[in-house]
């Protein structure tokens, strides 16, 4: 079986956000499905958001409509998964 490209890959895992609410699906603010261990961007906060600053962390956990997002520093925040970018890199 012949290894996929990144690409090929990004592309199979494209959901459109209207059609993965209410399917249990996290898909990302580009409608990608988002995975445990994906590397994302967060935004700067919104009012309601604990973190301080934009950053880049690890997808630690999908639960209750949020994704859980490690820090650099170790730290954990709760973000809704249309906020995040999944890094293409």
């Amino acid at each position: 079986m012949k290894a996929k490209t990144i690409n090929e890959y990004q592309f199979e895992r494209k959901i459109n956000p209207k059609e993965a609410m209410g399917t249990g699906a996290y898909v990302d603010k580009n409608g990608v499905t988002l995975k445990i261990f994906d590397e994302v961007d967060v935004p700067y906060p919104n009012d309601d958001e604990m973190h301080n600053n934009e950053f880049r962390g690890t997808v630690m956990a999908l639960k209750d409509g949020y994704v859980m997002v490690i820090d650099m520093d170790d730290n954990f925040f709760n973000i809704k998964p249309e906020r995040l970018e999944i890094v293409n890199e």
